[in-house]
């Protein structure tokens, strides 16, 4: 009886502390994604090696992130993030624009998601 209590609290503990990781891990994941399209889109001209590291940063991070993000939704940032590549690539800035406003936006509402709030508790 006593070894099933132990046992139950210790996988209550780790069950909490993975919840934890989670949460903190997608929010920091999720802001850092919202910083660096705010530094791309505070400078006067798109810079391309920006986007080109921002966009190999997030597929680094989407093969972690696909542990505990729906793909459905961890899709549509590397899709953004696909179509922004390929309009700095055909340096077509103005189809560049809406794709990094859009990819901030959803960096913002993906960390709100998933971060620890009374409203997602409820």
């Amino acid at each position: 009886m006593k070894y099933k209590l132990i046992t139950v609290i210790v996988l209550l503990v780790l069950m909490l502390a993975g919840g934890i990781w989670e949460c903190v891990y997608i929010t920091k994941t999720f802001r850092e994604l919202e910083q660096r399209t705010n530094e791309i889109l505070s400078e006067d001209a798109i810079d391309k090696q920006k986007v080109l590291d921002t966009a190999e940063w997030l597929d680094k991070q989407h093969k972690r992130l696909e542990f505990v993000v729906p793909h459905f939704q961890l899709n549509e940032v590397s899709f953004t993030c696909g179509e922004l590549v390929g309009a700095m690539r055909s340096n077509d800035e103005k189809a560049a624009y809406p794709l990094l406003y859009k990819l901030r936006e959803v960096a913002k509402r993906m960390g709100d998601i998933y971060r620890f709030r009374y409203q997602n508790i409820i």
